[in-house]
């Protein structure tokens, strides 16, 4: 059967990714046979997932889903260091539910593994290769680099992954709070086209001195074991950007999250400005709808104050000759 593409490629970087992290937490080059255990086997889904396993090209068929395997020992380790029935996984993810034994101790693949118990099987729709490299061999040396060089490739990849989709939800997460502040479809972003880059940016690699951002942290829970017990990688991280990056967008805007919906009850109830007889109507309206979730008075005041006519929203520039007829031009022509 055919794999889903989208999905093959992210777990193929995730896969990369994890390999070589095992392959550093390994020390010193090792010079004996090393194993690599598969990350991923494919088969199809036995949950629902809608029309997301329809092969577009075949409508009849369904692709193969994305079922992750956590292993008892590293996934990349010393043959040697195995336990003497070979390595175990469990996985319970695309609705398996399995628990099982691979009898590994040469490089082939494996398309049927022993259950624990050593009463049935598992067969997955694809074969589970898990190859064994001589270190000691130039070939297998090579093969270890190489590994390691597709670890940081996959790394970056899946950071360009994560760029690319906040750029593609920011976009409607601005026009949506643009709307909402001026009531005009039509109106100008409240984020320009160089704030919302910036924001990408700081997004998927994080402000100037800080360790990680909210992309790489991301990431992090992808690599994860138990990160898709319920949703593919796909799903969650574009369901974790679509929120994070939206929250990051109302936050550069010092808007609350709830935002949009005070907003909502202020048109609804006719009413304009930031003065305290309008803020508290607003709050008390608010809250009468929403019962638990309720809006603070400095909330409902920040929230309104995005509002045309109230706030504007100031872009700052960044001036970096401070000469003071480099000043004066600026100044003038601002």
């Amino acid at each position: 059967m055919t794999r889903h593409w989208r999905l093959e490629l992210l777990c193929e970087d995730i896969a990369a990714v994890l390999h070589g992290r095992a392959l550093t937490d390994l020390g010193e080059e090792p010079a004996c046979e090393v194993y690599v255990l598969p990350l991923w086997a494919w088969g199809p889904s036995r949950r629902s997932v809608g029309r997301k396993d329809i092969d577009r090209a075949n409508p009849s068929e369904r692709l193969d889903m994305p079922i992750r395997l956590q292993w008892d020992v590293p996934v990349v380790g010393r043959l040697e260091e195995l336990p003497p029935g070979g390595p175990t996984f469990v996985t319970s993810s695309s609705g398996y539910e399995e628990s099982a034994r691979v009898p590994l101790s040469a490089s082939r693949p494996v398309s049927m593994v022993t259950g624990i118990d050593g009463a049935r099987s598992v067969e997955w729709g694809q074969p589970l290769p898990i190859p064994v490299i001589n270190a000691e061999s130039f070939a297998g040396r090579t093969l270890l680099h190489t590994l390691q060089d597709q670890a940081r490739t996959a790394y970056w990849s899946l950071l360009s992954h994560v760029e690319d989709s906040a750029q593609h939800f920011l976009e409607p997460a601005v026009r949506s709070v643009t709307i909402s502040t001026t009531n005009d479809p039509s109106a100008p972003p409240v984020l320009d086209e160089q704030q919302r880059s910036d924001l990408v940016a700081e997004f998927t690699f994080g402000r100037e001195g800080a360790e990680d951002s909210a992309g790489m942290r991301l990431i992090e829970r992808c690599l994860d074991v138990r990160a898709f017990t319920r949703v593919d990688p796909q799903m969650m991280m574009a369901m974790s950007i679509r929120r994070d990056i939206r929250n990051a967008a109302l936050s550069r805007l010092g808007d609350p999250r709830v935002g949009m919906r005070i907003r909502e009850v202020a048109n609804d109830l006719g009413l304009q400005g930031t003065d305290e007889e309008t803020v508290d109507k607003v709050m008390e309206a608010y809250n009468d709808r929403n019962g638990k979730a309720r809006a603070t008075r400095r909330k409902v005041r920040h929230a309104l104050e995005l509002r045309p006519g109230v706030r504007s929203i100031p872009f700052t520039w960044e001036i970096e000759d401070t000469r003071p007829e480099a000043r004066s031009l600026f100044e003038a022509v601002s």
